[in-house]
């Protein structure tokens, strides 16, 4: 181990967070992340090393998943034909839904609604002829936690 650590330790005597692929008996190869510090006394003829070691060889297999699966929903989302959006309900003072935002939509939304470049947009700002009481369902649906709409909002 001290001549896996040699190179990384200067003259500064320590290395942070480092990460090194090792093949482990028993283990098989792993990522570990090593933190080293040279202990250094006066008048020691010997050295010593401390050294912290994090195995994080999982996280490397669980960002993968994770990008693997934004992927597998992106393309879910592009592909389905029916329109589909994220949206944020935006309360007044007294709890009262008055707007909402697009956070997410797909390209089926945007065919049916005929809306542009709706993510990050206020629904007002995109229909203002929007009646009010759409906004009101959609937030009455959020506060009952209904888990979908199947409605038809004019001009949307």
């Amino acid at each position: 181990m001290k001549e896996l650590l040699e190179p990384h330790l200067h003259e500064n005597h320590y290395d942070d967070d480092f990460e090194i692929t090792q093949g482990l008996s028993g283990l098989g190869q792993r990522t570990l992340l090593l933190d080293a510090r040279r202990l250094v006394s006066d008048g020691e003829t010997s050295q010593l090393i401390l050294l912290a070691i994090e195995d994080v060889s999982g996280r490397r297999g669980d960002n993968t998943a994770r990008a693997e699966g934004r992927d597998r929903y992106q393309t879910l989302l592009e592909s389905i034909d029916e329109g589909f959006r994220v949206i944020e309900i935006i309360f007044d003072q007294r709890g009262k839904p008055v707007d909402c935002r697009f956070l997410e939509v797909n390209p089926t939304f945007l065919r049916h609604t005929g809306l542009q470049n709706a993510i990050g947009k206020r629904i007002w700002s995109l229909v203002p002829e929007i009646e009010e009481h759409w906004i009101g369902i959609h937030g009455a649906a959020i506060c009952a936690s209904a888990s979908s709409l199947r409605n038809c909002v004019p001009g949307v």
